[in-house]
């Protein structure tokens, strides 16, 4: 085993991290979970999930999402201390994201129409 090497028993530490920043803004109450799931973009079951279910390992990407939407800026250090700098993610707003998402169904719904004529 390295000696960074950790291995959480019951689930990962990140959680711990998400439950406390959003008891810090009040309780972990359904309205609250619904808010950081509209700043996030991750579903209020899945962040129900992290915190009150069997999640043990939530993808990385996602808590991250959720970790922003709290006001923590998430950043990756080198053992010497300096921060590895990350390009800005490109922000798109949510008009645009319902847009993309409604072009995306209407490809499904035209490929599964095309299958059925087969």
């Amino acid at each position: 085993m390295a000696k960074n090497d950790y291995r959480f028993i019951d689930k990962d530490p990140v959680i711990d991290v998400i439950r406390s920043e959003m008891q810090r803004y009040g309780n972990l109450s359904h309205a609250q979970l619904q808010k950081v799931s509209y700043e996030s973009g991750v579903s209020v079951s899945t962040i129900h999930s992290w915190l009150f279910g069997e999640t043990r390992r939530p993808w990385s990407l996602s808590t991250r999402f959720v970790l922003e939407a709290l006001g923590v800026q998430v950043k990756y250090v080198r053992e010497d201390g300096t921060s590895i700098r990350q390009p800005e993610p490109k922000l798109i707003s949510k008009a645009e994201q319902e847009k993309i998402l409604k072009a995306e169904r209407e490809r499904e719904r035209a490929h599964k129409n095309s299958k059925r004529g087969e």
